[in-house]
């Protein structure tokens, strides 16, 4: 529980940095490539680490899901927030912004579909 908490720390810090290095840099600038490779990562690490720890917790609780559960259930809910983000691109008004709403979460729920049945079928 505690190299979890220290790794979600550790990537959050990260992410952070990075994000602060691609925003203060100039546009088209190396160090804005270097700000989005620290970034990336970081959110990867994030997430997977948010994960387990979810997971855990949920498990002290008597409720066992799987971890590919827990995962998936986490990716949609980011998929949702990143649609959500959206609200002031004018590009995506209307009823473009509602098939991004909901189109964006049920598409990763699609891919785990797809996933499982890829596997059975081997």
């Amino acid at each position: 529980m505690r190299a979890l908490l220290k790794n979600l720390l550790l990537a959050g810090l990260a992410g952070l940095v990075g994000l602060l290095i691609f925003g203060a840099s100039p546009v088209g600038s190396v160090w804005q490539t270097v700000g989005m490779a620290l970034l990336m990562p970081a959110a990867v690490s994030f997430l997977f680490s948010a994960g387990d720890l979810i997971y855990l917790a949920l498990q002290r609780w008597a409720s066992a899901p799987s971890k590919a559960t827990v995962f998936t259930h986490l990716c949609a809910g980011l998929m949702l927030l990143l649609a959500l983000a959206t609200e002031s691109d004018p590009r995506l008004q209307g009823s473009a912004r509602y098939v991004l709403l909901a189109g964006l979460p049920l598409s990763v729920y699609v891919f785990r579909w797809l996933y499982r049945t890829i596997l059975r079928s081997e």
